[in-house]
């Protein structure tokens, strides 16, 4: 199974990672033996699948976090088939954390024929002071509108900044 999550925002999206990591190990692996990060700027496609072939400890499925997938340049036919062999196989759970869009290449296409994307666009106007004013709520804050208004003018849509 493919998972690709997207966008510009990388706090919403990071913080959807840790989410899917988190449900993952609560479902099959508590320990977390079966959860590898793989960084596609310093190994290529081959290490990854060495990686998959190499087998799980105690799990039938296995979570890889694949990082920096833009930097990933060679071997583009090796990818493509990769990806396009994990698609809709409900093996190992490969997820795809690209910060920013998609690539408008051959293997971002393949990406984009994944079953499960998530992409997380930058927020502004409206959408951003819903999204600060539900996570005070989340916290147990109360905000007067003026203020709120306020706070995301000075913050800007930087939500690791209005987060902090």
């Amino acid at each position: 199974m493919i998972i690709v999550i997207s966008g510009g925002d990388t706090f919403r999206s990071r913080e959807f990672l840790r989410q899917t990591v988190e449900n993952f190990k609560k479902k099959r692996d508590p320990e977390g033996f079966n959860v590898h990060r793989f960084d596609a700027g310093e190994n290529n496609i081959f290490e990854l699948k060495r990686l998959e072939g190499a087998g799980g400890l105690f799990g039938e499925k296995r979570l890889f976090i694949v990082e920096r997938f833009s930097r990933i340049a060679s071997h583009p036919s090796e990818i493509q088939q990769f990806i396009s062999e994990r698609n809709t196989n409900e093996g190992n759970v490969f997820c795809f954390f690209i910060e920013g869009a998609c690539p408008h290449t051959a293997l971002g296409k393949e990406l984009k024929s994944a079953v499960y994307q998530y992409a997380f666009d930058a927020l502004s106007g409206q959408d951003l002071t819903v999204w600060v004013h539900d996570r005070l709520h989340a916290l147990g804050a109360a905000i007067d509108p003026k203020a709120l208004d306020l706070f995301v003018s000075f913050s800007g849509n930087d939500l690791w900044v209005v987060s902090s």
